[in-house]
C-alpha cells in the first residue's frame, strides 16, 4: 500500500476501518431560526449530555440514533414526540450483565465453539436460518417459536421473518407485540414497520 505522502507498506490484510461514511444533514425547515428552545444534532451531541428532565422533547427520525435518543430521553422527559418517515421494527437486544463465573465458563470453552460456528452461518451470527416451513407448524407452535426468537434478542427474529413464506405470519406476531407496548397519542403510521433489516434496540 502506498500513501499520498510517498510511504509504502506491505501487508497480508488491509482493513479500512474508516467509520460510517455519511454527511451530516441539517434540514432547512422554515422557522428553525425562530425556535426558542434547545436544538441538538446527534452528530454534535454534548459530551456532558442533555438535561431533558421535565421537558417536552421532539425527536426527528427513527434511524438507529433516533431510536436510542427517544428511549433514553423518555426516562426523564415530560413527553416525547417522534416524527417518523419510515417506521422501523426495533428488536430487543436482551442484554444482561454476566457474572465472573459465566464469563470464565464461556472463555474456557464456549467462545471457541461460537467462533467456529460463526464461520458457517449467515453474516457470521451465532445462529442461522431455520430450515423448516412456517406453516408446517400449528398456530400455537408458531406462536411459541416466535416468542422464543423474540426473547432470545438480537437478530434471531429477523432471520425467522425474512424467510420467503414467513413475513405475513411474523408480521402478525410483531404487530401484536408492538401494539401492547405502544400508545399513539397522535396519528399512527399507516405504513407497516419493515421487518427486513431491523434496528436493534438498546436495553432500557
Amino acid at each position: 500500500m502506498k500513501t499520498e505522502d510517498g510511504r509504502t507498506a506491505r501487508c497480508k490484510y488491509f482493513l479500512l476501518a474508516l467509520g460510517f461514511a455519511a454527511k451530516r444533514h441539517f434540514p432547512d425547515w422554515p422557522g428553525m431560526d425562530k425556535f426558542e428552545g434547545e436544538i441538538h444534532h446527534s452528530s454534535f451531541w454534548p459530551a456532558s449530555g442533555v438535561d431533558v428532565k421535565g421537558k417536552r422533547v421532539a425527536v426527528i427520525g427513527t434511524g438507529s440514533t433516533g431510536v436510542q435518543i427517544a428511549q433514553e430521553t423518555s426516562k426523564t422527559a415530560a413527553s416525547i414526540t417522534q416524527f417518523v418517515r419510515t417506521p422501523n421494527l426495533c428488536l430487543p437486544m436482551q442484554q444482561k450483565a454476566l457474572t465472573k463465573e459465566e464469563q470464565d465458563r464461556r472463555k474456557q470453552g464456549e467462545y471457541q465453539e461460537i467462533f467456529k460456528k460463526r464461520l458457517t452461518t449467515f453474516a457470521g451470527f451465532q445462529y442461522d436460518y431455520i430450515e423448516k416451513n412456517t406453516f408446517d407448524d400449528s398456530p400455537e407452535e408458531r406462536e411459541a417459536f416466535y416468542e422464543k426468537m423474540w426473547e432470545n434478542g438480537g437478530f434471531e427474529f429477523w432471520l425467522v421473518s425474512d424467510r420467503c413464506e414467513a413475513p405475513t405470519s411474523a408480521d402478525t406476531y410483531c404487530d401484536r407485540r408492538q401494539t401492547t407496548r405502544i400508545c399513539y397519542s397522535t396519528t399512527k403510521p399507516t405504513a407497516k414497520p419493515t421487518t427486513s433489516g431491523q434496528r436493534r434496540r438498546e436495553p432500557g
